[in-house]
């Protein structure tokens, strides 16, 4: 097997609504992310479809754009079990997942 080109996806522009364009400086890919309220990725230019693309969050810091942090926690009084989550639970006891 061969080992593909490396590019590194960058952050273009995001749009009020959400979505995010993502460019490739070097091949020239472009695409649509869109995270909710169902994740969708639409291709505007493929680029070169033999390399391997990437790109993190770590880029928004070279934008200029003001994206607010949120943290939130979760409170062991919040999650509420149902019978749905049963079999979940039970196999996550199985393999060692979780506590009895």
């Amino acid at each position: 097997m061969y080992a593909s080109e490396q590019h590194t996806m960058i952050l273009d522009m995001l749009d009020p609504s959400g979505t995010e364009q993502w460019v490739c400086p070097t091949c020239g890919r472009r695409f649509l992310l869109e995270w909710s309220p169902v994740y969708q990725q639409t291709v505007l230019e493929h680029g070169d479809t033999q390399a391997t693309h990437s790109g993190g969050a770590s880029d928004l810091h070279t934008r200029q754009f003001d994206i607010p942090q949120y943290e939130q926690t979760l409170q062991d009084e919040e999650i509420v079990f149902t019978d749905d989550l049963l079999p979940w639970l039970n196999w996550m006891k199985a393999v060692g997942l979780a506590s009895e």
